[in-house]
């Protein structure tokens, strides 16, 4: 639910961003729309020592020039409210596997790398995993440190640090939370104190989101 929260206020920052182009091009045709009009009503009048048609050919030069540059202006918004438009539409959320899915076909997931959307439980020492709570088995440990994660991955640790660290427990923090991670499916063994225990993991790429219980 958090982190859905976050995208409907990405999404609503886009829209926002894009109102106020189009506002900003109605306002500067109509500005041009009423530059034009006054003219054609015969509004413009003749400067001291100037013959009207002499002013007329001045005026109609300062008219096509602000027309111009109102022009560039228009068509400079128009294609950033363009690009925006684009990106959003070009990088839409990449589709999200349930834990329960990978759980139930471990075979088909080992070593490809997917986005994972959980629950996300550390004690910052000893256990760190992600729960789908849709099957029985929805766990997936979170799996090692490999050269492909970024730094959503250290920026999402930091946070965990500085939210332990306002509560006063940097050492054993228990945190929970919302995560959208992407990583890669590998298996390993000899967890939880049982040496011979097989368990799929995932090891972190990025992290695209995430909201502690708590404090973000």
């Amino acid at each position: 639910m958090a982190l859905r929260t976050l995208r409907r206020r990405r999404l609503g920052g886009l829209l926002s961003v894009v109102h106020i182009l189009v506002v900003l091009v109605a306002r500067i045709a109509a500005c041009a729309r009423r530059r034009y009009s006054s003219c054609q009503s015969g509004s413009c009048q003749a400067a001291s020592g100037l013959t009207i048609h002499s002013s007329r050919s001045r005026f109609a030069a300062r008219l096509n020039s602000g027309v111009s540059a109102h022009t560039e202006i228009l068509v400079s918004l128009l294609l950033l409210a363009a690009v925006l438009a684009q990106g959003a539409a070009a990088s839409p959320a990449q589709e999200v596997t349930p834990i329960c899915e990978i759980r139930g076909n471990p075979e088909q997931y080992l070593g490809k790398v997917v986005t994972v959307t959980a629950h996300y439980s550390t004690d910052s020492r000893h256990y760190e995993y992600l729960t789908d709570t849709g099957c029985s088995k929805g766990t997936l440990d979170i799996g090692f440190s490999v050269p492909e994660r970024d730094k959503s991955v250290e920026a999402f640790e930091q946070a965990q640090r500085e939210l332990c660290k306002r509560r006063g427990t940097p050492y054993l923090c228990v945190l929970e939370g919302a995560v959208t991670v992407r990583g890669e499916i590998a298996q390993t063994t000899g967890a939880h104190l049982q040496p011979d225990l097989t368990y799929l993991i995932v090891n972190l790429h990025s992290v695209t989101g995430w909201d502690f219980a708590g404090g973000r």
